[in-house]
């Protein structure tokens, strides 16, 4: 709309994680048509105020405490209460009404904290030569 301005923060990771990871708003629909319109389920962490807040899709659902770990949750919910906040295999992103100067280094800085979280996951695959 004319004059109506959105803030978007970006956190990119150095590679993409090539999880098949969708993280998004939990969708006030039943759960079949969720899931029909994602083409897979979503996959709740055990975190009920992480889950409330947001659907997961992982194509590896084992991996899931792996990738999300605690400080990952805890900085993506700290970041959901500035606007719609949408992660996938190359970025953690925020949607949000503006804000003053530090409202945005705060969303900055919580984005960029989610990314190092899940980069310093463990590795979905074993590093180095197969023995």
């Amino acid at each position: 709309a004319p004059l109506s301005y959105r803030l978007v923060v970006e956190a990119r990771f150095p590679e993409p994680l090539g999880r098949g990871l969708a993280i998004g708003g939990a969708i006030e629909a039943p759960r079949f048509l969720a899931d029909l319109f994602y083409g897979r389920a979503a996959q709740p962490t055990g975190d009920r105020a992480f889950d409330e807040r947001f659907a997961v899709r992982l194509s590896d659902a084992s991996r899931l405490a792996e990738l999300l770990t605690p400080p990952a949750r805890v900085a993506l919910l700290e970041l959901r209460k500035f606007g719609d906040v949408e992660a996938d295999d190359r970025a953690v992103s925020l949607r949000s009404p503006p804000l003053p100067g530090a409202g945005v280094l705060t969303c900055m800085g919580l984005a960029c904290d989610a990314v190092a979280a899940m980069v310093n996951a463990p590795p979905v695959r074993p590093v180095g030569p197969y023995r």
